[in-house]
This record gives C-alpha cells, structure tokens and sequence, in this order.
C-alpha cells in the first residue's frame, strides 16, 4: 500500500481484524474517515449502505480474488464471515483512531 493509493500523504493506521464463521462486524459509519478493506484469508459479504441516498451496494470478498475496496466517509459498512474458517481482513484507515473523537456512527447494514 502506498500514499498515492490512499489519497494522502500523511499516514493513518493499519490494522488486522477477524471474525468466526457465521460473524457480524463493523455497522458503523464515518463522517470524515476513509477506510480500505481487503481479505487476506476467508471469505466475506461487506454490505455499503449510503447514508443520504440509502443505496446499497455488497460484495463479496475472498482471498481466492485479492482486491481493495474503498468506503468513503458517510457510507455505513458491516461485514459478515460467509466462510467456514477464520476471516483475516487487512484495513487502512486514513486517519489514527482517537478514543476522544472517534468519528465512528452506529449503524445496521448486515
């Protein structure tokens, strides 16, 4: 991953998320953040709902068709684990979370 591939110059934050089989996460929304999802291993619905329009978009992602995509801010994104085994999915925030602002909305998509 690299600055132009992100928009930004400045750095934000990685991190490595999981889900059993059969598991439901995220159901939230930003207001300024940018996030990129991608499977490294499993297999995964990721559900985009906007939050003005209300259209929704889903995917499915798998480590058997690397591919990134991109939630930008004002888009609610949950995910499910349609797979048998243990999900891995690499995230890129733009920006560092702050437990003093998170700029994280709950919302259920999935």
């Amino acid at each position: 991953m690299r600055d132009e591939e992100v928009d930004k110059k400045e750095f934000g934050q990685i991190l490595v998320t999981t889900a059993h089989p059969n598991i439901i996460k995220g159901d939230h929304y930003h207001k300024r953040k940018t996030e990129w999802y991608c499977v490294l291993k499993g297999q995964m619905k990721l559900v985009l709902k906007d939050t003005k329009t209300e259209e929704l978009k889903e995917f499915i992602l798998s480590d058997k068709k690397l591919q990134t995509i991109k939630i930008s801010p004002g888009i609610s994104h949950g995910f499910k684990n349609i797979g048998d085994e243990m999900l891995y999915v690499l995230v890129y925030i733009d920006e560092p979370f702050n437990p003093k602002d998170p700029d994280t909305f709950v919302s259920i998509v999935i």
